[in-house]
């Protein structure tokens, strides 16, 4: 039984371990010295997300359409 997903790098460990490695690579992947990447991961790494401002919110529901499809969590790669 898998665990729960709660992270990004939860999805980033089940991607690996379901794709085919040069489709994983691709996707996890950056062009060159991948310097962008990077600088997008430690941009991100900066952000803090505090769930206490949720806090009395009732009922929370992160899903969503896109494109005519409803997903559970509208996290996509482009």
């Amino acid at each position: 039984m898998e665990r729960s997903i709660v992270t990004l790098d939860d999805y980033e460990r089940i991607a690996r371990a379901k794709l085919p490695r040069e489709v994983f690579d691709y996707y996890a992947g950056g062009a060159g010295a991948e310097w962008t990447l990077r600088e997008n991961r430690t941009a991100f790494d900066r952000w803090i997300f505090r769930p206490r401002v949720l806090v009395g919110a009732g009922e929370r529901d992160t899903s969503t359409e896109v494109l005519g499809t409803r997903v559970s969590f509208p996290v996509l790669v482009a």
